[in-house]
């Protein structure tokens, strides 16, 4: 079989003739995966092959060199450096670039494709440093398909850049070289064997590859004429005759707003202009691209905003506002709010990205940029709009701006809009006859109940009627999960007040509930997300209702309880796949209800259905099938051992299997991080009553704690469950102290040795929650074993847990690393407990200056905890003699 036909026969109808195929490709791959990847390369090159055959080729090539599956596209990063010889990756890379010139369109779009994902690997270790100069050689081709496969090339591969790594700083370098040849490709008038057709695939191809090129070119962004350049070529190309040229424009202009804002006062009345005709006039892909311009502007300016009001007041701003949005506002409100009325004929049928949900967005955003500006321009739309009984378009738009613009402007006028419109919106909801409109006014509705807790609290009784008929009228299954959104609203506006006696919920949680447990079961409550939709709001009520509901919630325990087993027992008859997922769906759903209403409750109104409870969540366990739902099954165990504390023992042999498997998956890190909070819960309840089955949490945390693999995410949790344990066992910890100690000493050094880039967030928090749960961790260690008198055993540790303190306290609120105050608070209690728990701490801790500074600006604060916390670590540290 030739290599054609095994391509062909791997994309067959037939599954047999497409089984055989898939497999001599993968014992090839395998048993020479070099000569594979030639083999391939060869035969997508090869102009005398069948077309469809080489864009196979192609595809399959990038297949075996990325993945999105970051584990996976290690193992393939790995493979290709150490596995596949020099001769073969020259011979692979030369190929491509020869594709390049293919005379059909799909292996030349492969190739390129393929270029870009093995630049990626090269390029950013070294490798392959003469790729961006051999594709702008070959942009310069006299053949047109040459010059757009090469420039869709460069355009792919600048989109693989990641920030800081090799193929980044290459393409900075080349950044000069490679915007001349875009630039001259989006003007490109086309050569003497040139079509109208191949100049203008040109055009877009060097427009495409502008918007990948554009973060590399600070340094001309920089130099006037050639930001001019740069911007009047894209604003040109905005008038093309071609649509797809626009759109690919208007993305680069969406490009320049969000790496070149503050660039962009020069040019900003002339994109104005363009950005203006396009959403009144040009085609929906244009017009929508137009829009998003504004939006990004729109984002900028909200972001410059904030950083500005929390910045240092003694500095010049951080970045200037130039207020796009509010000077172009007035002119641009038009066009915007007619593209509002621009839906499809069926929103909640079609509910894809359109005009009209990016004009919708858009104005949400402009009323953040614009705050004291918007009001008075939505307000005439409103009004004029929203009782157009002619024209449900005109309604359902005016409603969608009024919901729109409720985050921004100035609170009390927002309050007035609220108090004036509330009563439209409820009647609205109820009677009008389109279902599009509906759907906004309860989306509306459910930012409403927000803003304002006075109106929501007068309009209580008929906004609850309002939502619960509507609620049973919806036969749309968006309709419905956007008004369980409401309720869930309803609920959480008045959630702050769920410890009072009574509040104004109480007489509406019980319709509701019924409500919303018809709603969950509706047959089409698997569409939309509708019963998700109904369970967290089932959830917020629970949470929300004030000390007297709390009976009704104890008295839905063995209605949710049936549910849950009547879904186990549905499981294994389910029909199909998809029936036995939402089957599951359902299990996890109804335990995250029993989790919630659990954690309301109190030992005696729980005790009673405990039995019947933990039966059905050992079932869940037992159900093979989304992940999901045993993680929701382990909160509601965490639930239940919170609420009985060592009544809980009783379960433990039997939960004990479970917990094991659970924290032992390093792979499902998801898993481990729930199982990781449900051990504290039962640490917490059981008190000593843990000792027994303590010896195997604590070998299970380590192991996992040590794993290269597991996900860095779940390791603060682990920190703080040692803490747990160690206030539950006392002195029994002494057995595991060295091993604990040993991996917080190493996690604790770690939290300061690592180097964090000022804009990687997601290191910076997690940074913070490790150093927080150490502290929390120690705080526990300490109390424990000074509880069995053992306190004596931490002296060896005390000196590096003093130093990790001091590191953590001189790096001060405004390092990469903020220190907050509340961090600084669980150092004083920290050293305060120390000092309690062992004498001998106090003489080195009296002579650190760096602590005596804390504790005196502690004492000193205005915050009620932090004065106490920090007073009493005086008088265990330096008010004794």
């Amino acid at each position: 079989m030739d290599v054609t036909q095994i391509l062909l026969s791997a994309q067959s109808a037939d599954t047999q003739t497409r089984t055989q195929a898939e497999r001599v490709l993968k014992e090839a791959e395998e048993r020479n995966p070099g000569l594979y990847l030639t083999t391939l390369v060869d035969h997508l090159a090869g102009d005398d092959n069948d077309p469809e055959s080489r864009r196979l080729a192609g595809l399959i090539i990038k297949n075996a060199v990325y993945s999105r599956d970051p584990a996976a596209k290690h193992r393939l990063y790995e493979r290709w450096v150490r596995s596949i010889d020099e001769n073969a990756k020259t011979h692979i890379r030369t190929t491509l670039l020869r594709a390049l010139s293919a005379r059909a369109p799909e292996p030349r779009r492969a190739a390129a494709q393929v270029i870009a994902k093995v630049a990626s690997m090269d390029v950013a270790r070294g490798a392959w440093d003469s790729l961006i100069a051999d594709l702008l050689l070959s942009a310069s081709s006299r053949e047109d398909h040459v010059k757009q496969a090469s420039l869709e090339a460069l355009g792919y591969t600048c989109e693989e850049a990641g920030i800081g790594d090799r193929l980044d700083e290459v393409l900075s370098l080349k950044s000069n070289q490679i915007l001349t040849a875009v630039v001259q490709g989006m003007a490109y008038p086309g050569g003497p064997t040139s079509t109208d057709q191949s100049a203008g695939l040109v055009r877009l191809a060097a427009t495409n590859a502008l918007n990948n090129t554009l973060e590399f070119a600070r340094a001309q962004f920089e130099i006037s004429t050639e930001r001019a350049a740069i911007v009047t070529t894209i604003c040109e190309a905005a008038k093309s005759g071609d649509a797809q040229v626009r759109q690919a424009s208007f993305e680069g202009l969406v490009k320049v707003a969000e790496n070149y804002y503050e660039k962009l006062s020069e040019y900003i009345r002339d994109i104005y202009t363009l950005t203006e005709n396009a959403i009144r006039n040009d085609a929906e892909p244009v017009a929508m691209q137009a829009i998003e311009f504004w939006s990004t502007v729109a984002e900028e300016e909200v972001s410059i905003m904030y950083d500005n009001e929390t910045a240092d007041p003694s500095r010049p701003p951080v970045r200037k506002n130039e207020q796009f949005v509010k000077h172009a506002l007035p002119y641009l409100s038009v066009p915007i709010f007619d593209s509002l009325k621009k839906q499809e004929d069926d929103p909640l049928e079609d509910s894809s990205w359109n005009i009209a949900t990016a004009a919708g967005a858009c104005i949400e955003l402009l009323a953040q940029a614009a705050p004291d500006t918007v009001l008075g321009l939505v307000k005439p739309f409103i009004q004029s709009n929203i009782r157009d009984q002619a024209n449900w378009r005109s309604r359902e738009a005016a409603i969608l701006v009024f919901g729109s613009v409720l985050e921004g402007p100035p609170e009390a006028e927002i309050r007035n809009l609220v108090r004036e419109a509330i009563i439209v919106l409820i009647e609205t909801l109820v009677h009008d006859p389109n279902v599009a409109v509906k759907d906004t006014t309860a989306w509306t509705l459910a930012r409403v109940v927000l803003v304002d807790r006075t109106t929501t609290l007068t309009h209580l009784p008929a906004l609850v009627e309002c939502l619960k008929r509507s609620l049973m009228a919806a036969e749309n299954p968006e309709l419905a999960a956007h008004i369980c959104y409401a309720i869930h609203n309803v609920a959480e506006r008045f959630c702050e007040e769920h410890e009072e006696e009574t509040g104004p919920l109480t007489e509406h949680v019980q319709p509701l509930f019924t409500c919303l447990m018809q709603t969950a079961d509706r047959d089409d409550a698997g569409d939309s997300n509708l019963r998700i939709s109904a369970y967290e709001t089932i959830n917020a009520l629970f949470r929300s209702v004030t000390r007297d509901a709390l009976p009704f919630i104890a008295s839905c325990l063995p209605m949710l309880r049936d549910k849950l087993e009547a879904a186990l027992n549905a499981v294994p008859r389910a029909l199909s796949e998809v029936e036995q997922m939402e089957t599951i769906e359902k299990v996890g759903l109804i335990c995250g209800a029993l989790t919630t209403a659990t954690h309301r409750l109190t030992m005696a109104q729980v005790v009673p259905y405990a039995d019947q409870m933990m039966r059905d969540y050992l079932n869940v366990f037992q159900v093979p099938g989304s992940e999901a739902s045993l993680e929701d099954a382990f909160l509601a165990v965490g639930a239940l051992a919170h609420v009985l504390g060592k009544e809980f023992n009783r379960y433990m042999s039997h939960f004990m299997p479970y917990l094991q498997q659970a924290l032992g998956n390093l792979q499902a890190h998801q898993m481990v991080g729930v199982s990781v909070g449900v051990a504290g819960e039962i640490c917490r309840g059981l008190g000593k009553d843990l000792v027994p089955y303590a010896n195997p949490i604590v070998a299970l945390l380590l192991e996992a704690l040590k794993s290269p693999t597991l996900n860095r995410a779940v390791k603060p949790g682990i920190m703080g469950c040692f803490g747990d344990i160690a206030m539950s066992v006392k002195g029994h910890f002494e057995t595991y102290l060295k091993s604990v100690m040993d991996c917080m000493r190493q996690a604790a050094e770690s939290s300061v040795q690592l180097e964090v880039e000022a804009d990687d967030y997601d290191t910076i928090d997690w940074v913070l929650a490790l150093r927080e749960s150490i502290l929390e961790s120690y705080t526990g260690i300490v109390s424990g074993l000074k509880d069995d008198k053992k306190q004596e055993i931490l002296l060896p540790y005390l000196e590096w847990i003093l130093g990790f303190c001091e590191v953590i306290v001189n790096e001060g609120p405004h390092s990469l690393v903020p220190t907050s105050e509340g961090m600084v608070r669980d150092i004083m209690g920290l050293m305060g407990d120390i000092a309690d728990a062992v004498p001998q701490f106090q003489a080195e801790a009296k002579r650190k200056t760096w602590l005596q500074s804390v504790v005196d600006r502690g004492m000193n604060s205005a915050d009620e905890r932090t004065s106490e916390i920090a007073t009493l670590a005086y008088y265990a540290i330096f008010d004794r003699p």
